[in-house]
Protein backbone atom coordinates (compact mmCIF):
# COMPACT_ATOMS: atom_id res chain seq x y z
CA UNK A 1 0.00 0.00 0.00
CA UNK A 2 1.23 3.49 -0.78
CA UNK A 3 2.35 5.59 2.14
CA UNK A 4 -0.25 8.28 1.52
CA UNK A 5 1.92 11.01 3.01
CA UNK A 6 4.39 10.43 0.17
CA UNK A 7 1.83 11.03 -2.58
CA UNK A 8 1.56 14.57 -3.90
CA UNK A 9 -2.20 14.61 -4.42
CA UNK A 10 -2.17 18.19 -5.72
CA UNK A 11 0.31 17.24 -8.44
CA UNK A 12 -1.79 14.23 -9.39
CA UNK A 13 -4.96 16.34 -9.47
CA UNK A 14 -3.23 18.94 -11.67
CA UNK A 15 -1.96 16.22 -14.00
CA UNK A 16 -5.44 14.69 -14.26
CA UNK A 17 -6.95 18.14 -14.98
CA UNK A 18 -4.46 18.58 -17.80
CA UNK A 19 -5.16 15.04 -19.02
CA UNK A 20 -8.91 15.67 -19.10
CA UNK A 21 -8.37 18.89 -21.06
CA UNK A 22 -6.22 17.01 -23.58
CA UNK A 23 -8.74 14.20 -23.90
CA UNK A 24 -11.57 16.63 -24.62
CA UNK A 25 -9.55 18.08 -27.48
CA UNK A 26 -8.65 14.62 -28.77
CA UNK A 27 -12.32 13.64 -28.64
CA UNK A 28 -13.14 16.66 -30.83
CA UNK A 29 -10.44 15.63 -33.31
CA UNK A 30 -11.88 12.10 -33.51
CA UNK A 31 -14.78 13.52 -35.51
CA UNK A 32 -12.43 14.22 -38.42
CA UNK A 33 -12.64 11.70 -41.19
CA UNK A 34 -9.46 9.89 -42.16
CA UNK A 35 -9.28 11.81 -45.45
CA UNK A 36 -9.50 15.12 -43.58
CA UNK A 37 -6.91 14.00 -41.06
CA UNK A 38 -4.48 12.70 -43.64
CA UNK A 39 -4.82 15.93 -45.62
CA UNK A 40 -4.00 18.25 -42.74
CA UNK A 41 -0.53 18.21 -41.26
CA UNK A 42 -1.69 20.66 -38.57
CA UNK A 43 -4.44 18.29 -37.45
CA UNK A 44 -2.04 15.34 -37.49
CA UNK A 45 0.39 17.28 -35.31
CA UNK A 46 -2.41 18.23 -32.92
CA UNK A 47 -3.44 14.58 -32.54
CA UNK A 48 0.15 13.39 -32.13
CA UNK A 49 1.00 16.09 -29.62
CA UNK A 50 -2.20 15.49 -27.65
CA UNK A 51 -1.52 11.77 -27.45
CA UNK A 52 2.16 12.28 -26.58
CA UNK A 53 1.41 14.72 -23.78
CA UNK A 54 -1.41 12.53 -22.45
CA UNK A 55 0.80 9.45 -22.40
CA UNK A 56 3.54 11.44 -20.64
CA UNK A 57 1.03 12.42 -17.94
CA UNK A 58 0.20 8.74 -17.39
CA UNK A 59 3.92 7.93 -17.12
CA UNK A 60 4.55 10.86 -14.74
CA UNK A 61 1.70 9.87 -12.42
CA UNK A 62 2.76 6.22 -12.57
CA UNK A 63 6.36 7.09 -11.72
CA UNK A 64 5.18 9.22 -8.82
CA UNK A 65 2.95 6.45 -7.48
CA UNK A 66 5.76 3.92 -7.72
CA UNK A 67 8.28 6.25 -6.09
CA UNK A 68 5.83 6.71 -3.20
CA UNK A 69 6.14 2.98 -2.41
CA UNK A 70 9.90 2.98 -2.85
CA UNK A 71 9.92 1.42 -6.31
CA UNK A 72 12.73 3.14 -8.20
CA UNK A 73 14.00 0.35 -10.47
CA UNK A 74 12.15 1.46 -13.59
CA UNK A 75 14.33 1.26 -16.68
CA UNK A 76 11.86 1.98 -19.49
CA UNK A 77 8.60 3.89 -19.75
CA UNK A 78 6.68 0.74 -20.61
CA UNK A 79 7.88 -0.75 -17.32
CA UNK A 80 5.92 1.89 -15.39
CA UNK A 81 2.56 0.54 -16.52
CA UNK A 82 3.62 -3.08 -15.97
CA UNK A 83 4.93 -2.29 -12.49
CA UNK A 84 1.69 -0.48 -11.58
CA UNK A 85 -0.11 -3.71 -12.46
CA UNK A 86 2.35 -5.85 -10.51
CA UNK A 87 1.89 -3.66 -7.44
CA UNK A 88 -1.91 -3.77 -7.87
CA UNK A 89 -2.14 0.00 -8.14
CA UNK A 90 -4.05 -0.61 -11.35
CA UNK A 91 -5.55 -3.96 -12.39
CA UNK A 92 -2.93 -6.22 -13.93
CA UNK A 93 -5.21 -7.06 -16.86
CA UNK A 94 -5.73 -3.36 -17.57
CA UNK A 95 -1.96 -2.76 -17.40
CA UNK A 96 -1.53 -5.31 -20.16
CA UNK A 97 -3.75 -3.42 -22.56
CA UNK A 98 -3.63 0.23 -21.50
CA UNK A 99 -3.48 2.79 -24.30
CA UNK A 100 -3.90 0.23 -27.05
CA UNK A 101 -7.61 0.45 -27.66
CA UNK A 102 -9.11 3.90 -27.22
CA UNK A 103 -9.11 7.16 -25.34
CA UNK A 104 -11.26 5.58 -22.64
CA UNK A 105 -8.10 3.86 -21.34
CA UNK A 106 -6.89 7.28 -20.14
CA UNK A 107 -10.12 7.84 -18.19
CA UNK A 108 -9.94 4.34 -16.73
CA UNK A 109 -6.35 4.92 -15.62
CA UNK A 110 -7.43 8.10 -13.84
CA UNK A 111 -10.24 6.24 -12.09
CA UNK A 112 -8.00 3.39 -10.98
CA UNK A 113 -5.43 5.77 -9.47
CA UNK A 114 -8.10 7.76 -7.67
CA UNK A 115 -9.74 4.59 -6.35
CA UNK A 116 -6.37 3.27 -5.15
CA UNK A 117 -5.62 6.48 -3.29
CA UNK A 118 -9.00 6.35 -1.50
CA UNK A 119 -8.20 2.90 0.00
Amino acid sequence: MIAKKNVDREMIAAKFTELNRNLKELQKLRTNKFVELSGSLSTQWAVLHGLQVSIQIIIDVGNHMLAAIGEHAIEEYVDVIDKLGEKRIIPKKFAGRILQHNLNDFYQFTGYIQRYLRK
